[in-house]
């Protein structure tokens, strides 16, 4: 069964910060949409620089038509060499098959998201270290089959942390994944978690909603 997807995201800078250290993209290949969000370890223009490096390589070697386990070896890889400035980046994938209606979520260092539907809330559990530390590991992998109006809800850390312990905010987590607008859910999402940390961002915040729907049959 074919889907489509509407796809929203915001962000806010940790306080005091003029850069934020998430990264999202959207890549579209020919057989899937690969949502990817990425978070450099700390915070500012550090951080910044490690997470747009890490989606410029998997961008880049995607494009290329590299498998997805040589992709993750290779970037790895290559982080660790620029270890000496302590380039580390977790990355959240949702490989997105339109066609199929199915997701594919890769997990490298990064935090706890969710499926939500008519079947429940699913918690896809967080994933291994980040990106750049270890020669070897595996990411966490799940997959899941895709309806019309299931939300895809991924955040960063600065999200992840608070609503592991406040109530509200998961609460607004709940809400905003079964509004029909992505951006509307992703705005909610990010409000709920500002108020959560009383106003001023400790850590960088991201988060994205994926919102699934039918697709519109032109004549």
């Amino acid at each position: 069964m074919s889907v489509s997807i509407d796809v929203a995201w915001r962000s806010l800078n940790k306080y005091q910060e003029e850069l934020c250290g998430d990264k999202v993209e959207i890549l579209k290949t020919a057989d899937s949409d690969i949502v990817i969000l990425a978070d450099g370890m700390g915070s500012g223009v550090r951080a910044a620089k490690e997470s747009r490096m890490a989606v410029s390589l998997m961008e880049d070697f995607y494009k290329a038509g590299f498998e997805e386990q040589a992709i993750i070896d290779i970037i790895n890889k290559l982080l660790i060499l620029s270890s000496s400035d302590d380039i580390y980046s977790t990355l959240d994938l949702a490989m997105l098959d339109l066609v199929e209606g199915t997701a594919r979520f890769i997990k490298i260092g990064a935090p706890h998201s969710y499926v939500v539907g008519e079947r429940g809330m699913r918690k896809l559990k967080a994933g291994s270290l980040p990106m750049g530390i270890l020669e070897e590991y595996e990411p966490i992998i799940y997959e899941a089959k895709l309806e019309p109006g299931d939300t895809i809800i991924m955040f960063t850390d600065g999200i992840a942390d608070l609503e592991d312990k406040d109530d509200d905010l998961h609460d607004a987590v709940r809400r905003a994944a079964r509004l029909r607008n992505a951006t509307e859910a992703a705005e909610t999402i990010l409000t709920a978690a500002r108020q959560a940390s009383g106003g001023l961002a400790g850590d960088d915040m991201t988060v994205l909603a994926a919102r699934i729907t039918k697709p519109i049959n032109k004549a």
